[in-house]
């Protein structure tokens, strides 16, 4: 089995263990959410640890599909589809890569 591997079948994983580039579990979902306010989300992660993300910096970002995520309000209809962060229009946000992230930022906890 792969150490710290979050399994969803009951397979275990070989020595061999596939990588994703990162030292998370391939296995790594949001499970919950919390709005605390203008653009930060309190995340829980399968692994059991949970961590504040302040989403402001998406102010400075450019796109078509960024630009709705800058209204609070259009922000704070985030909902979760397939254990990521997803708003209306079809934005989403890679689970793995925010829990590296904010992981590496000192920004989560159990």
């Amino acid at each position: 089995m792969c150490p710290d591997a979050l399994m969803r079948d009951s397979h275990a994983a070989g020595p061999d263990c596939p990588s994703n580039g990162s030292q998370t579990p391939m296995m790594i979902d949001i499970i919950g959410i919390r709005r605390l306010g203008g653009f930060k989300l309190e995340l829980e992660f399968s692994d059991g640890t949970i961590g504040a993300r302040d989403f402001g910096f998406l102010l400075q970002r450019t796109g078509q599909m960024i630009a709705p995520l800058k209204d609070p309000e259009f922000f704070g209809r985030v909902f979760l589809e397939d254990g990521a962060l997803t708003w209306p229009n079809g934005y989403d946000w890679d689970p793995i890569a925010l829990y590296d992230e904010m992981r590496a930022a000192g920004l989560l906890r159990v």
